[in-house]
């Protein structure tokens, strides 16, 4: 388990910003915050960048997707698909990256990631579903091509070396 102190992209959080570090609080009661992600998947960057600029905290947990460790009984009791990201507050299982990164909108309301005018926000939903199901799949391929291939390249070379 790594713990991380997210910081926004100006730094520390400020005194303004520490109210929604109350809410946060409140809101999970016990601040029990848990994130599964992977470094391979697109969808786990888009939701730590959510994180950055919110200046969101959690309690990090690394699947390594060449272990195949999305498919363990213990991670399928968290997300039964084997996906990743999922964010877990007090044991409610929140998948999906646009949904999380809502979430945490919603939650820390300094800062907004989305417009606040409800047409520019239904605009903002349509640009990112259009994202998800057409360059998504073709950029998801690419990077799995490009980070499987060094990777398994590495890992093949230690075997081989012991």
């Amino acid at each position: 388990m790594r713990s991380f102190v997210v910081l926004n992209r100006h730094g520390p959080a400020t005194e303004g910003e520490s109210m929604d570090t109350i809410a946060r609080d409140k809101m999970t009661k016990t601040g029990s915050v848990d994130f599964y992600y992977s470094g391979y998947s697109i969808n786990s960057e888009k939701v730590l960048m959510c994180f950055f600029e919110k200046g969101f905290e959690f309690d990090g947990h690394y699947i390594d997707l060449f272990k195949f460790e999305q498919t363990r009984p213990e991670y399928l009791r968290i997300n039964p698909l084997g996906l990743v990201p999922t964010l877990v507050i007090n044991g409610t299982q929140i998948p999906e990256s646009t949904i999380i990164n809502e979430y945490v909108d919603d939650l820390m309301p300094s800062n907004p990631l989305r417009p606040e005018d409800p047409l520019l926000r239904a605009k903002m939903r349509e640009l990112v579903q259009r994202f998800q199901e057409s360059f998504y799949p073709s950029m998801s391929l690419l990077s799995q091509f490009h980070f499987v291939a060094g990777e398994l390249k590495r890992r093949w070379t230690d075997s081989e070396l012991e």
